[in-house]
């Protein structure tokens, strides 16, 4: 017979081997060119510093060319903010269950963080996709390592893994005295 102390150490072994078979390794995980990329999701976490004032939260976004919605969350887990785009606009839920609407998502983004985000460049520039205006260094694998544009330096500081077609997992973007700083833990891509 299993005791309590017994079953709850099996329980917990039985757990830790369930996440280790449930998740992928990302360094195995095939990616495809990231022009290509139409649709994802993305777990990570954001912070967004605006002078002397700085933010941070857990984020989820998904991620496809008619709409967008991201999750924000605060430190223990708690929902912060819900952002969605779609052809009718832009809409910002609190946690206070506060709605804003907007033409675009960019101004919400503002209210809620302090800090006015590129967020209709954003999905491309988190997968590593720039525009061919802008300034570009490339690293030896030819992925961005730093992007001017828009008035925005961007920084990739880390890749999954040294595959030429792995996606960003930590970049830095800077304008001004705002600093965006994205961490992704996860990526899925349709």
């Amino acid at each position: 017979m299993v005791g309590p102390r017994s079953g709850c150490c099996l329980l917990l072994a039985v757990l830790l081997v369930s996440a280790c078979v449930l998740q992928p390794n990302r360094n195995s995980t095939p990616r495809v060119a990231h022009e290509s990329i139409a649709t994802f999701v993305l777990d990570g976490r954001v912070s967004v510093r605006n002078g002397d004032t700085a933010q941070h939260a857990g984020l989820v976004w998904q991620h496809s060319v008619a709409s967008d919605h991201i999750e924000l969350s605060g430190p223990l887990g708690q929902h912060a903010a819900f952002l969605d785009r779609d052809d009718a606009g832009a809409r910002l839920e609190t946690s206070a269950h506060e709605v804003l609407t907007a033409a675009n998502w960019g101004g919400l983004a503002e209210r809620l963080l302090g800090a006015a985000l590129p967020l209709d460049n954003m999905a491309r520039w988190v997968t590593g996709v720039v525009d061919e205006n802008a300034k570009i260094v490339l690293d030896p694998l030819g992925r961005p390592q730093q992007v001017d544009v828009s008035g925005w330096r961007i920084k990739y500081l880390r890749y999954e893994s040294d595959d030429a077609l792995a996606l960003p997992v930590l970049i830095d973007m800077q304008r001004d005295e705002i600093n965006v700083r994205l961490k992704v833990d996860r990526w899925q891509i349709n």
